[in-house]
């Protein structure tokens, strides 16, 4: 199983992380000898969220896609997304309480 390592406060960088997808755990790297991850904002900026580690999930390009045409929320408290007829959990999670 692969985490994301730990990263200063700052601006994020796909670069400095060991990368599996969260939500579907596909391993573009491992697959292809590429990152074709996207970081997704939790709280996006456009709506005041900070760039930061912990207001960041790694997804693959089709669950962003999905995320930001559905509008759906994150539920912190089930670390899910909710879309309109269904929740999809994040299946890994080592930097969000």
């Amino acid at each position: 199983m692969v985490y994301l390592l730990t990263v200063p406060e700052g601006p994020i960088s796909k670069n400095r992380l060991i990368v599996t997808l969260q939500i579907c755990r596909w391993a573009p790297r491992d697959n292809y000898g590429r990152l074709l991850c996207q970081g997704h904002h939790l709280q996006w900026l456009s709506r005041g969220g900070r760039d930061v580690l912990q207001n960041m999930v790694l997804i693959c390009p089709n669950h962003h896609v999905a995320v930001h045409r559905c509008d759906s929320p994150f539920d912190y408290q089930h670390h899910a997304f909710h879309f309109p007829t269904h929740k999809e959990r994040l299946l890994l999670n080592t930097h969000l309480k």
